[in-house]
């Protein structure tokens, strides 16, 4: 019986043959741990923005631009004799006076505008112009309310855009006697109405026709009106039309224009100067009646220099006139700028010739110095005057003027 466990014998080698050597294969390297792997990154923190300021909504812009302030101011002293006026041997202020002028677009077809003026020596304020008007294209508008009364080139410049220091033509004095023969343009050149104007032809017809009324029902209405063409250039557009565009316009400029009043029972006697012959029985009132005509122009020169030329005439007819004719002529010259402006001497002639053989002349000398053209300009003046046949005695006077002007707008 064999043992238990007993193990059993190898099978016996083929004869002749050694026992094959048993290979054992070398153990593999160890397998080198994997690489520890860092850590995670901690995700940056979620920022949230801060939730936006909602600031105040911006008010929306205008539709129209700011009211337009502006300040026009006029200072005059006169050297001439009280006691007799054909000397210069007194001094007093003439004239202190400044304007203040308001304007706005209250419509896309609309604007208001208002004038005050007042007047320095003798302290009165008034309303100068107080009008709404109505814009429609360039060649419509309608303007109504207290306004210049458009007849003549010296009323629409007026003192300010006017090389004349004594800017309107038809106005002697000497002494307290004082010869008008103009247009009817109401006090201060204004009246209450409506005028209808527009510029047309590309700038180079400008017209204005109006018709005005008086506080006193019974009065009958003013018509009044003016057109003129730019033969060469054209001048700016607009209500307003200056004597002088001192030599900023954007070109040369010649423009002849006619203008007519007319009013029924609108000739009425004046009252007689002072001095006067004992006048006859005053007549009744008659229609009024006038024409004029005026050419201008402006020429610039070389390095800033200009030339300006005007000629006026007017007609009157009407019973009670006080002159049935004038006529007018201005020539003036401004040189290059010489230290802070220019230099620019004038020479003004005017007569008026009316019933019974009456007539009235005035000669105006004037040397300016233009700082800001009208803007800032310094003037004086010498001016004499002669009435004939209007008082006993023919009268004359000369006077010299020293003045200043300025405007901010």
């Amino acid at each position: 019986m064999q043992p238990a466990f007993a193990q059993t014998p190898a099978s016996p080698s083929p004869a002749g043959t050694e026992p094959a050597p048993v290979t054992v294969a070398p153990a593999p390297p160890p397998i080198a741990p994997p690489p520890i792997a860092p850590p995670p990154i901690a995700p940056p923190p979620i920022v949230v923005p801060p939730a936006p300021v909602q600031a105040a909504p911006a008010a929306p812009p205008s539709e129209f631009p700011p009211i337009s302030i502006a300040v026009w101011t006029r200072s005059t002293a006169a050297i001439q004799g009280a006691g007799d006026p054909e000397k210069l041997n007194d001094i007093a202020f003439e004239s202190n006076f400044a304007e203040v002028n308001f304007s706005g677009q209250i419509h896309r077809n609309a604007r208001v505008i208002t004038n005050v003026f007042a007047d320095g020596l003798s302290g009165n304020v008034r309303i100068l112009d107080a009008l709404i008007g109505f814009d429609f294209t360039d060649e419509a508008h309608l303007w109504v309310g207290q306004l210049l009364i458009p007849v003549d080139r010296a009323n629409k410049a007026g003192p300010f855009f006017s090389i004349p220091w004594n800017f309107f033509p038809g106005n002697y004095a000497v002494g307290a006697t004082r010869i008008l023969a103009t247009p009817l343009e109401g006090s201060f050149g204004r009246g209450t109405g409506a005028v209808f104007w527009g510029d047309a032809l590309e700038g180079k017809l400008k017209y204005l026709a109006g018709a005005f009324l008086d506080q006193t029902p019974a009065t009958s209405p003013l018509y009044s009106g003016r057109v003129g063409y730019s033969f060469i250039g054209k001048e700016r557009a607009g209500f307003g039309q200056s004597g002088t565009f001192y030599g900023q316009n954007e070109s040369d400029v010649v423009t002849l224009a006619l203008g007519a009043q007319y009013r029924k029972d609108g000739s009425v006697a004046p009252a007689p100067p002072a001095g006067a012959m004992p006048p006859p029985p005053a007549l009744p009132a008659d229609d009024f009646a006038e024409i004029n005509a005026d050419l201008f122009g402006e020429l610039e020169l070389a390095e800033g220099a200009f030339v300006t030329g005007e000629v006026d005439f007017y007609h009157f007819t009407g019973d009670n006139r006080t002159a049935s004719n004038v006529f007018s002529i201005m020539g003036a010259y401004a040189t290059k700028v010489i230290g802070i402006g220019q230099i620019q001497p004038m020479l003004r002639f005017q007569l008026a010739t009316g019933p019974n053989d009456t007539s009235a002349m005035a000669i105006d000398a004037q040397m300016g110095y233009l700082i800001r053209q009208q803007k800032l300009r310094i003037i004086a003046n010498f001016q004499h005057t002669e009435l004939k046949n209007y008082t006993p005695e023919d009268l004359a006077a000369n006077k010299l003027q020293l003045a200043v002007q300025a405007q901010f707008f």
